[in-house]
């Protein structure tokens, strides 16, 4: 039966060893690709050294690493993507006992325990399972200068009847340059995958997330009664960047007030309505992506269908981890994502030049 390679393309998968002598954090970088029998090859050479350690202090000698096929580890859970050849292929993980946290296309987003990798190598529908990528934040400058306010002005084009979703660090929500002309928010949803309000809360602050456990959802309606002194949104931005790209994508300028020149710092699309996802700068000092990608992607799409709307999203974020060809599992679900009728991914170039 195929099973999977560890190769030495990226994402960062940590396994923690136990031992006599304390715990032995080894991180090695996999990429899980159909091929062979699994032996721990090419990117695991830190870890064989480590289990080498680990048998030595057990007195059972420095033997051979063991493959994952029957290698003891501590149940530790490790998020996954997961590619398959079509759609209707995902199905395959439930029959095999897996829970999908969310799914997109080909591509699906699990969590599982060790033995889990060890279940998943054995499945032959699978193309590649991977951790996933360590991205960072993008868009450090404003957009001014790329002329995108000045072809909104040309083309009249103002996202009236649109939307455009946010993956990042959060948002403002409280900010003027987010709020109608009656002071009512233009956010249609806001999910926080870090807030567990909903969860410590019972149920009294926010909605219940889409991936169970994952974060806290307010509603339109939720942040309007904030806004109004009558309710509690406890997700904030930390980093201040999604706050940024939304501002330069959606602002409307209503932060300035009337003043001489209203709606002159609006950003491209000023009366886009908006769908955020919080997926990650969860610490001001880590500009880094730690959410559910696939998760927020699969949200955005159901709310906008629901509003019947097309939804345009954003995501200033990156790596240099990858061959950068469309073949990643977050390149797929984006392709997955912008091939659906009235709907197109945005993805930033890089801060490097």
């Amino acid at each position: 039966m195929a099973g999977f390679r560890i190769g030495k393309a990226a994402g960062r998968l940590v396994v923690f060893l136990s031992c006599l002598v304390g715990e032995v954090a080894v991180a090695f970088a996999g990429t899980y690709h159909r091929a062979g029998p699994v032996d721990l090859v090419d990117g695991s050479r830190a870890l064989r050294e480590a289990w080498q350690r680990v048998t030595q202090a057990r007195g059972r000698g420095a033997g051979a690493a063991p493959s994952l096929r029957s290698q003891t580890l501590p149940s530790e859970q490790f998020p996954l993507l997961v590619v398959f050849p079509s759609a209707r292929d995902v199905r395959s993980l439930e029959r095999r006992g897996f829970s999908i946290r969310a799914r997109l296309g080909r591509v699906a987003s699990v969590v599982v325990d060790s033995a889990g990798l060890g279940r998943l190598r054995g499945m032959p529908e699978v193309l590649t399972a991977r951790a996933p990528e360590v991205l960072f934040f993008h868009l450090d400058v404003n957009g001014v200068e790329n002329n995108a306010v000045a072809a909104r002005r040309l083309y009249g084009a103002s996202g009236a009847g649109i939307i455009i979703g946010i993956i990042d660090s959060g948002i403002d929500w409280a900010h003027g340059d987010f709020r109608r002309a009656d002071g009512g928010t233009r956010i249609r949803a806001l999910w926080d995958q870090f807030d567990d309000s909903y969860q410590t809360s019972n149920g009294a602050v926010g909605s219940p997330p889409p991936v169970a456990g994952l974060g806290t959802v307010y509603a339109q309606s939720q942040i309007d009664a904030a806004l109004a002194g009558q309710g509690v949104v406890a997700s904030r931005d930390l980093l201040g960047h999604g706050t940024l790209v939304a501002s330069a994508a959606a602002g409307n300028g209503g932060a300035a007030g009337a003043g001489p020149s209203p709606g002159i710092y609006a950003g491209t699309a000023p009366e886009a309505d908006l769908l955020i996802v919080k997926a990650g700068g969860t610490d001001p000092a880590d500009p880094s992506i730690s959410g559910d990608i696939v998760a927020a992607l699969a949200w955005i799409d159901e709310q906008a269908t629901a509003l019947a709307k097309p939804v345009v999203v954003n995501m200033s974020f990156g790596g240099h981890v990858g061959p950068h060809d469309g073949t990643t599992p977050e390149e797929i679900d984006i392709y997955e994502f912008a091939r659906r009728p009235l709907r197109a991914g945005v993805a930033s170039a890089g801060n490097e030049g």
